[in-house]
């Protein structure tokens, strides 16, 4: 599997909250949700590589699934 991820973990981030180089008010949008990861079943061969993972990744997409209007008549 191939699985990056990023998390917000108050501990670690208390050394970095006066931090000039932060972009402090995109964290804090983000920061409530904890974290996410990304999961891809990968599949390796001689010739290559394969994504087995049939699931939405992009913004537009997720966005979509994430308000409900995913099935609703969209599609």
């Amino acid at each position: 599997t191939v699985e990056p991820g990023i998390y917000f973990s108050p501990h670690q981030l208390a050394p970095i909250r006066s931090s000039p180089y932060i972009d402090h008010p995109l964290l804090s949008t983000y920061e409530s949700v904890g974290g996410i990861r990304l999961e891809d079943v990968v599949l390796i061969t001689e010739e290559g590589c394969e994504n087995l993972t049939g699931c939405v990744k992009g913004l537009e997409e997720v966005e979509r699934l994430a308000s409900g209007a995913w099935g609703a008549g969209a599609d």
